[in-house]
């Protein structure tokens, strides 16, 4: 779909500049010469940081770059324009397509450095490490000892030591932690 001919969501602005505007701004970005006969005001130096910031409308995230908003909105309209040219599948993201396809290749560039498992993409590669290998911020036991990658595992972890245990058997009547 052309972009000049798709439509935007209401809350997408978009700002048109003029010719005159454009150059105007490009003289005074790149200190460019001024040609004879025209005079260009001294601009007043702001103490604030320059750098333009993009909000979302919707959630009120933040983007330092226009195209990157622009992109973002497909999240709120659920729109996704890109297909996998295999399967059809599609995505909001060309990046996104382009990880799917390894599933279509078998690819799987990111190997672990411990073990000989290979992954597709690298946070695939990342939760293998944290968990099979504890690599990361791993959290301790204080009774047994044991490691854990994350605290929500260990938490679930620390039920096996209390002696509470709300769920029970419907047939033999056995407490069970889960």
């Amino acid at each position: 779909m052309n972009s000049s001919t798709r439509t935007r969501p209401c809350w997408v602005e978009v700002t048109k500049l003029t010719k005159s505007e454009i150059t105007k701004w490009t003289r005074s970005t790149y200190n460019l010469p001024v040609p004879a006969g025209e005079s260009v005001r001294p601009k007043k130096k702001k103490h604030v940081s320059t750098k333009r910031e993009y909000k979302c409308a919707v959630c009120g995230k933040v983007f330092d770059n226009r195209s990157v908003l622009s992109r973002h909105y497909n999240v709120h309209t659920r729109e996704r324009p890109y297909q996998c040219p295999v399967c059809s599948k599609p995505s909001a993201r060309t990046e996104t397509v382009t990880a799917h396809l390894k599933v279509h290749t078998g690819e799987k560039p990111f190997s672990c450095t411990d073990c000989d498992a290979s992954f597709a993409r690298a946070t695939s590669r990342k939760i293998h490490m944290k968990w099979k290998h504890s690599i990361g911020n791993g959290v301790k036991c204080t009774v047994c000892s044991k490691e854990y990658p994350t605290k929500p595992i260990l938490k679930i972890h620390m039920k096996t030591h209390s002696t509470k245990k709300p769920f029970s058997c419907l047939f033999c009547e056995t407490l069970k932690l889960k």
